[in-house]
């Protein structure tokens, strides 16, 4: 006795915008079962079909399908699903056959046979998506696919292969006149998307809603909606009632509770198609999977036997069951797979917001800035810079961390928007395997990481400009060469010349610096001959403050940047505008 099919054989397929309908039979060796004979004989409340080979219809896993009613019977005499069913049919059977000849396959059978037709294929527009690499028009690809037939699905590539890109594009491939898309993220990379979108796909309108003044009605009016789980949860009685044509959830494995309020809220939304971007699908058993899946097409979920299958997935074989049945909605391709295609070096600005401390400080610092602005206002010429570059560097701790005002430590003591950016960025990196360095102009600011590091028993190494040559050295050696060493935290002058930090695959700048060249001469300590893995570079900035209006100058003056390679900060304040740098003294 069996409870499978060795194959399942298609002799007719159609469809429409809501079914799919088909005819064919089971293959259990030389004998063969209709499928309407199935679903007769289950009507009939038959446990078995006899045969050579008798079939358990009950104990099966497309028991599912067997319990589909002769409601499913259309007029033509075929049996009509959904196109989810149908995924799921032809992902539980080893092998697909059809006789179907391939001009009446239809998209969706061509898409289960893995045979869609050429002119299937996305339209991607070559001078929009130039800045994407090989891999990423495959993910689009993917994506485009999955909505086109509306499944959602996860892409779930490693950290730093550009999720946030292959999302954005396509957004930009489906949209059309009058379409909204929504986007949700952890706070801390809020102001990550519309980085990107100005960036890369500027002509696409993105307003974030956040905040204790956020309008909706506001925020409507651009066509791509970024938001934060927590105003998800707050806000679903409004959100809820809007249809988007695409509901994206970065960093997905947020939802992985399903009996979280914002797992409930996630599943309340109105969505043609969701997708969900992830590095970590499964952090700690296979449920999270299922749970982040059921947001994703939560018509496969259904069924009770699919909970089962996953609940149950403890042997080798159920698990390749499961694998079977998700195999079609992820993708994944991680950094070794495609090496080839990473560029030999990628920078990401991560921009942050101040915690409610560091307003307040910030503010005040800017309060008693006045006479700096007043005399910047003025027509007098400028003679000493000290007291500009003074108060800069003030509001440049402030931006970091309230500790460095108070020359302590304890990172506890007061909220920064930097830092909680800065530590979640940190463990993806080691949870991802990574060897980082951290860069800061400020040792005090590398005291504070040092201690988080300690207290997280993360070992590390120390660069600082005290360090002797020979002790530098030893620690660059130990970084480089001992796999459990996986920080190396060194001020931006002391790591820019005359070591070798190959050992590493991520750069963080925690704090942005004046001469753009001594940022990548620092850089380049990492990004350098001998380095056999790509490099990723972290910025962070904190939005509305000096460092996003320097972070504007350095961007706006790359012609300027060669001129200031070998100049000091006092030389490179010169060389702005009065209304420059009085700009540099404003909060928002």
């Amino acid at each position: 006795m069996v409870n499978e099919p060795e194959s399942l054989q298609l002799t007719d397929f159609q469809e429409d915008v809501d079914w799919c309908y088909l005819a064919g039979y089971y293959e259990l060796g030389n004998q063969q079962i209709d499928f309407t004979d199935i679903l007769e004989a289950t009507a009939d409340k038959q446990q078995y079909i006899a045969g050579r080979q008798w079939f358990d219809l009950h104990n099966s896993p497309l028991e599912w399908f067997h319990n589909l009613g002769s409601e499913r019977l259309a007029e033509n005499g075929l049996i009509k699903l959904t196109r989810s069913e149908l995924l799921l049919l032809g992902s539980q059977v080893s092998t697909l056959n059809t006789d179907v000849q391939k001009k009446q396959q239809g998209r969706m059978l061509s898409f289960l046979l893995g045979k869609e037709k050429d002119e299937d294929a996305p339209p991607l527009d070559a001078e929009q998506c130039n800045h994407l690499r090989d891999y990423q028009v495959n993910g689009v690809n993917w994506l485009f696919r999955l909505h086109r037939h509306g499944l959602g699905g996860i892409l779930a590539d490693d950290m730093g292969l550009g999720k946030t890109h292959q999302a954005l594009a396509i957004i930009d491939l489906t949209a059309e006149e009058s379409d909204r898309f929504l986007i949700v993220c952890p706070a801390a990379v809020l102001y990550h998307w519309p980085e990107k979108q100005q960036t890369f796909f500027p002509h696409l309108s993105m307003s974030v809603y956040h905040g204790p003044q956020r309008d909706l009605k506001q925020a409507l009016a651009s066509r791509i909606i970024v938001t934060t789980y927590g105003i998800l949860r707050q806000d679903i009685d409004e959100l809820g009632l809007i249809k988007f044509k695409l509901v994206i959830f970065d960093e997905m494995h947020h939802l992985k509770n399903k009996k979280t309020s914002t797992f409930k809220a996630a599943g309340l939304l109105l969505a043609g198609t969701t997708f969900g971007l992830t590095g970590t699908p499964v952090e700690n058993n296979i449920q999270e999977l299922e749970t982040l899946l059921t947001i994703c097409l939560p018509d496969l979920f259904l069924s009770s036997r699919i909970h089962h299958m996953f609940k149950g997935a403890e042997t080798s074989e159920e698990r390749q069951m499961v694998q079977r049945i998700v195999a079609p909605f992820i993708l994944r391709r991680t950094r070794k797979q495609v090496l080839k295609e990473l560029p030999a070096l990628s920078e990401d600005i991560r921009l942050c917001e101040l915690s409610d401390d560091q307003v307040a400080a910030y503010r005040q610092a800017v309060e008693q800035a006045t006479e700096v602005v007043d005399e910047l206002m003025g027509e007098a010429p400028l003679s000493n810079y000290t007291h500009i570059l003074t108060t800069i560097i003030r509001l440049k701790q402030i931006c970091n961390h309230l500790c460095q005002l108070e020359q302590c430590t304890d990172w506890t003591m007061y909220r920064s928007g930097k830092w909680d950016e800065f530590t979640r960025l940190l463990r993806q990196c080691l949870q991802s395997k990574l060897k980082v360095v951290v860069f800061s102009q400020f040792t005090t600011m590398l005291d504070i990481i040092e201690a988080w590091l300690h207290d997280k028993k993360i070992d590390h190494v120390s660069l600082r400009g005290k360090v002797s040559a020979k002790e530098r050295s030893k620690r660059i050696k130990r970084f480089n060469g001992v796999k459990k060493c996986r920080v190396c935290c060194a001020s931006l002058l002391a790591g820019g010349t005359g070591i070798d930090l190959t050992g590493a695959q991520v750069v963080i700048h925690f704090d942005r610096w004046w001469n753009p060249a001594k940022e990548e001469q620092a850089t380049a300590r990492v990004h350098r001959m001998g380095q056999r893995h790509p490099v990723q570079v972290y910025k962070l900035v904190t939005v509305g403050t000096l460092e996003e209006k320097i972070h504007g100058l350095i961007e706006q003056k790359r012609a300027l940047a060669a001129e200031l390679i070998v100049e000091d900060d006092g030389s490179i304040l010169k060389t702005l505008s009065r209304k420059e740098l009085a700009g540099l003294f404003r909060y928002g």
